[in-house]
């Protein structure tokens, strides 16, 4: 028998914590694999990954440059740092 997730316990958060931060990293990888080509308007690298949840790439985004991996320009240019 299968029992459901709640989504409510401390159990099932975490189980949801951590599939977000696998995806939140297999996104970051993805989108540094991307800029290693050459640097992207900050719109259309958001569009590259349309199959993936907006907010999840907009968060993979802002996590590389506060952790200095990238670079946003004045003119919203994206490039690795």
């Amino acid at each position: 028998t299968k029992i459901e997730d709640c989504g409510n316990c401390d159990v099932c958060l975490k189980r949801k914590r951590d599939v977000h931060n696998v995806e939140l990293h297999s996104l970051s990888t993805q989108v540094l694999n991307v800029l290693h080509n050459h640097p992207h308007k900050l719109d259309d690298l958001v569009s590259l990954f349309y199959r993936f949840d907006k907010a999840l790439v907009v968060e993979s985004i802002n996590e590389l440059a506060e952790a200095n991996e990238i670079l946003i320009d004045k003119n919203k240019i994206v490039k690795l740092k």
